[in-house]
C-alpha cells in the first residue's frame, strides 16, 4: 500500500494525539492499581528498615562499651609494669644520691640506715606502693608493712602457691640485674593471712649489694578500671534519647543515665505488663551471649503515654566482670510516624494523577499544533534529505579530523591520573617516615623523661648535688643531639628529588631505607637479613623512586607478620647480578599471599587492609615506577625458602632492573 503525501499530513497530526491519550489513560489507571498495594508494601518496608537501622545503632554503642574493656584490659600489664618500673627507679635515683653523698664519711651500715629513715614512709604512687629492700643473701633490710621480719632471713618466704618469691627476686637480679615477677603477698591495713595477686620490679644497687623490690596489687588496679568505665558508660548518650546502662550479677544497676538508679535491684524492676526486662535481658544475655527484647518502659518522660512507650533494647554479656551490658531506644512515636507518612503518600499519589491528567490534556492541545506545524515542514524535510546526508558526511569528517587531539586529550588525562596516584603514594610514604620517626624517638624521650623526674625528686628532698645536676643536663643532651641527627637523616631522605635521574648504586639506596626501617622491625621483633652482593649493582633513574618502592615492599612485610601473628618474624633482602640485569629479592616468612589474590595486588585501589589503613595504590605505583621510570619488572610469587639451615614459606618480591 501506497501512503500518500496528503495521508501522511493526517497520519502526522492525528497518531501523536491518539497515542499521548491512549498513553495518559493506561498511566492513571496504573497508579491508581499501583498506590494501594505500594503504601502498604511502603508501611512495612519503613517498620522494618527502622528497626533494623535502630539495633544496629544500639548494638553498635554495647560494642563500644566491649571494645573499651578489651582495651582496657589490653594494656593493663603494661600500663602497671612502665608505672612501678619508673617508681624503682626515681627510689633507685634517691639511694644512689645518698650513697655518694656519705661514702667516703660514714659506713655501709650507717649509710644504709639512712636510707631506711628517708624511704620507709616514701609512697611515690599510692598508699599500697611499698619499697621493699633485702639483700643479696636474703636477710630483710627494710619491709614497711612487716618490720618484725627486718635483720632477719626472709630466703623462705613463699606464697599461696608455694612460690619462693625472695629467692626468684635474688635469681633474676644475679642474672639480669632488673627484671618483673608476679607472686602473691598481703596487703597492708588488712588482715594478713589473705594475700592477693602482685605484679613486681626488682632491681640491684651493686655499690651495696642490695635489692630493690616495689609492687603493685592488680585488684586494685582492676577495680579503678572498672570504676573508670562504669562512669564513662553512664554518660554515653546517642540518637534521639539512647543511653547505655549495665547490670551486674547480683541484679544491682552499675551504670544508667539516671544516677538516682545506680546501686538498686534492678531485677525487681517490671514494666506495666508485668515483665521484667532487666532480669530478662541479663540471663538472655548470658544464656546467648547477645539478645534483643522489647518492653513497655514507664521511664520514657517525653511520651504522651506510658502506654506507649515502646523500647527496643540490646544486651550483650561480658564474661571478664560477669556484667551485661545495653543499650536502648524509644520506639513509641513510630506507628504514628509511619501512618503520618503513609496519608502523605497517599495525598501525593491522588494530586500526581491529577496533575497526569491536566498533563494528558495540556499536551494534546500542544500535540496538536506541534503536528501540524511538523506536517508541514515534513515535506520539505523529503527534499531536504540529501543536503542532510551531506551536512553529516561533513561532520563525519570534522569528527576524525579532531579524533587524533581527542586521542591526545585522553593520553594527557591519563598521565594526570598516574601523576595523582604517584603523589598519594609519597604521601602515604610520608606516613610511614612519620611512623618510623616515632619509633626511634621513643626510647631517648623516655629517658629525658627518667632523668628529669629524677632531678625533680632529688631537688625536692634535697639530695641534687651541682655535680649530678651537670651530669643529668649533660646525659639529657646528648639525647637531644641524638633526636635531632634522627630527624636530619629522615629529611635529607626526603629532600631527595623523584627527578633527578642518574647513575646511582643499588646497593647503597638499599642500606639507606634499611636504616629508615631497621627500629620498626626491631620494636615487632622482626629479624632482617641481608644478603647483598659485593658487586656493583649500578642503574640509571632515580634513587628516591626505587627507595620508595623497596621501602613499600618492607612495610608491606611487616603489617603482614604481625597481622598473621607469626612467632620468628623474618624478612630477607637479597641482591645480585645475573648478565646485565640487577636482582633485587624481598622474602618474608607471613604465609603467601591467597591464590584467589595474588593475580590483583598490583591493581589500582586493590588492598586487603581496612580503608584507614591502605589506599591499594602503593603496589600499582611500585609496579608502574619499576616498569615506565627504570625500565625494568616487578613480579611476586609464593615460595619456600631456607635461612641457617631453617625452610620457611611466603612471598618472594622480585625486582629485575
Amino acid at each position: 500500500m501506497i501512503i500518500s503525501e496528503k495521508n501522511i499530513f493526517k497520519l502526522t497530526v492525528f497518531i501523536p494525539l491518539v497515542s499521548v491519550i491512549l498513553v495518559a489513560i493506561i498511566l492513571t489507571y496504573s497508579i491508581i492499581s499501583y498506590q494501594h498495594n505500594f503504601l502498604d508494601e511502603e508501611f512495612i518496608k519503613e517498620k522494618e528498615k527502622y528497626i533494623s537501622s535502630q539495633k544496629q545503632l544500639i548494638s553498635n554503642e554495647v560494642n563500644k562499651v566491649i571494645d573499651l574493656i578489651v582495651f582496657k584490659d589490653g594494656t593493663i600489664n603494661e600500663r602497671l609494669q612502665k608505672d612501678i618500673k619508673n617508681n624503682s627507679n626515681s627510689y633507685y635515683t634517691i639511694i644512689d644520691s645518698i650513697y655518694n653523698n656519705y661514702k667516703d664519711v660514714k659506713s655501709k651500715k650507717e649509710i644504709i640506715e639512712i636510707i631506711k629513715s628517708t624511704l620507709r614512709d616514701t609512697r611515690l604512687t599510692n598508699e599500697n606502693r611499698y619499697l621493699n629492700l633485702f639483700s643479696l643473701e636474703g636477710k630483710a633490710i627494710m619491709l614497711p608493712i612487716q618490720d618484725h621480719y627486718e635483720d632477719l632471713s626472709i630466703l623462705n618466704f613463699r606464697d599461696q602457691h608455694n612460690s619462693f618469691y625472695i629467692q626468684d627476686s635474688i635469681n633474676i637480679v644475679k642474672e639480669f640485674g632488673e627484671g618483673y615477677q608476679s607472686f602473691y603477698e598481703v596487703k597492708p591495713n588488712i588482715e594478713q593471712s589473705e594475700e592477693f595477686y602482685k605484679i613486681n620490679y626488682v632491681q640491684l644497687y651493686k655499690p651495696l649489694d642490695m635489692i630493690l623490690s616495689v609492687g603493685v596489687y592488680l585488684d586494685t588496679i582492676n577495680k579503678e578500671i572498672e570504676q573508670e568505665i562504669l562512669e564513662r558508660a553512664s554518660k554515653i548518650r546517642f540518637g534521639k534519647k539512647g543511653y547505655i546502662y549495665i547490670v551486674g550479677a547480683n541484679g544491682k544497676l552499675l551504670a544508667h543515665r539516671d544516677s538516682k538508679l545506680i546501686g538498686i535491684d534492678a531485677f525487681s524492676i517490671k514494666d506495666i505488663n508485668g515483665k521484667y526486662y532487666f532480669k530478662d535481658g541479663y540471663y538472655g544475655a548470658k544464656q546467648n551471649n547477645e539478645i534483643y527484647l522489647e518492653y513497655v518502659s514507664s521511664s520514657n518522660k517525653d511520651s504522651t503515654s506510658m502506654f506507649n512507650a515502646k523500647k527496643l533494647s540490646f544486651a550483650k554479656y561480658n564474661s571478664r566482670y560477669d556484667w551485661v551490658i545495653s543499650a536502648g531506644v524509644y520506639i513509641d512515636d513510630l506507628d504514628k510516624v509511619l501512618l503520618a507518612k503513609k496519608e502523605e503518600n497517599k495525598k501525593n499519589f491522588n494530586q500526581f494523577t491529577i496533575y497526569i491528567v491536566i498533563l494528558a490534556i495540556v499536551l494534546s492541545v500542544v500535540v496538536i499544533f506541534i503536528s501540524f506545524g511538523f506536517a508541514v515542514k515534513i515535506k520539505s524535510a523529503f527534499r531536504s534529505y540529501q543536503n542532510m546526508v551531506k551536512h553529516k558526511e561533513n561532520e563525519l569528517y570534522h569528527i576524525n579530523s579532531s579524533l587524533e587531539e581527542t586521542i591526545q586529550q585522553e593520553l594527557n588525562d591519563s598521565r594526570k591520573k598516574d601523576a595523582q596516584l604517584l603523589q598519594q603514594a609519597r604521601f602515604a610514604s610520608l606516613g610511614e617516615m612519620i611512623g618510623n620517626i616515632a619509633h626511634q624517638w621513643r626510647q631517648p624521650l623516655s629517658a629525658i623523661s627518667s632523668i628529669s623526674s629524677g632531678n625533680i625528686l632529688q631537688n625536692e628532698i634535697g639530695l641534687l648535688s651541682s655535680s649530678d645536676n651537670s651530669k643529668s643536663y649533660q646525659k639529657i643532651l646528648d639525647h637531644v643531639n641524638f633526636l635531632s641527627q634522627t630527624i636530619e637523616d629522615f629529611r635529607n631522605y626526603l629532600n631527595k628529588s623523584y627527578d633527578d635521574k642518574k647513575e646511582f648504586n643499588i646497593n647503597n639506596t638499599i642500606e639507606d631505607v634499611l636504616k629508615i626501617i631497621e627500629i620498626a622491625y626491631k620494636d615487632n621483633n622482626i629479624d632482617l637479613v641481608r644478603d647483598i652482593t659485593n658487586s656493583d649493582l649500578n642503574c640509571f633513574g632515580s634513587t628516591s623512586e626505587l627507595s620508595q618502592v623497596i621501602l613499600n615492599i618492607l612495610n608491606n612485610a611487616k603489617d603482614i607478620l604481625i597481622d598473621n601473628s607469626v612467632e620468628q618474624k623474618i624478612v630477607k633482602i637479597e641482591t645480585h647480578r645475573i648478565k646485565d640485569k640487577n636482582i633485587i629479592k624481598i622474602y618474608d616468612n607471613g604465609g603467601g599471599i591467597p591464590k584467589n589474590i595474588i593475580e590483583k595486588i598490583f591493581d589500582p585501589y586493590f588492598t586487603t587492609k581496612h580503608q584507614s589503613q591502605g589506599t591499594g595504590i602503593g603496589l600499582y605505583m611500585s609496579k608502574d615506577i619499576i616498569h615506565s621510570k627504570l625500565n625494568g619488572i616487578l613480579e611476586v610469587e609464593n615460595l619456600e625458602w631456607h635461612y641457617n639451615n631453617e625452610v620457611f614459606y611466603g612471598a618472594c618480591f622480585i625486582i629485575e632492573i
